[in-house]
């Protein structure tokens, strides 16, 4: 009968050791994530066009939507960037209270990889003729 109760015991605890890992993500996440006001474009642009001078990197600026952060950071929003030449690599840049905090190349759990990225200004290509009429972007 001991065997039995401790075996039950066991998978017990084994269960509420599984569920209270599926949680884990949650509990490391900022209560105040939802409630933090995102830095303006402006200033986000702002910074990417520093980090990619201050790299220098080549070809044009690319930059992601701004988002959380992974949960090891302490900064309340992040965004990544690239350049359009294809050997460059990607930044994430990091934003606590609508100003820059930081930027490093990005790492594996920054998720840049899997971002949408976007020329953070117009260039004039942006703009050119194509087929369709004058300034339609295809």
């Amino acid at each position: 009968m001991d065997n039995r109760l401790s075996s039950v015991l066991l998978t017990v605890l084994l269960a509420a050791a599984v569920a209270g890992c599926t949680t884990a993500p949650d509990l490391l996440m900022t209560e105040t994530q939802g409630q933090l006001e995102p830095p303006d474009q402006a200033v986000v642009t702002k910074a990417a066009t520093d980090v990619f001078a201050a790299v220098k990197m080549t070809g044009s600026l690319q930059i992601s939507g701004l988002r959380a952060p992974p949960v090891t950071s302490l900064a309340d929003w992040m965004v990544c960037m690239r350049s359009d030449a294809p050997v460059e690599p990607r930044y994430a840049i990091f934003f606590t209270k609508k100003k820059v905090d930081g930027y490093r190349l990005a790492l594996g759990i920054d998720g840049c990889t899997d971002d949408v990225f976007a020329p953070a200004v117009p260039t004039i290509d942006d703009f050119t003729q194509r087929p369709g009429g004058p300034g339609r972007r295809l």
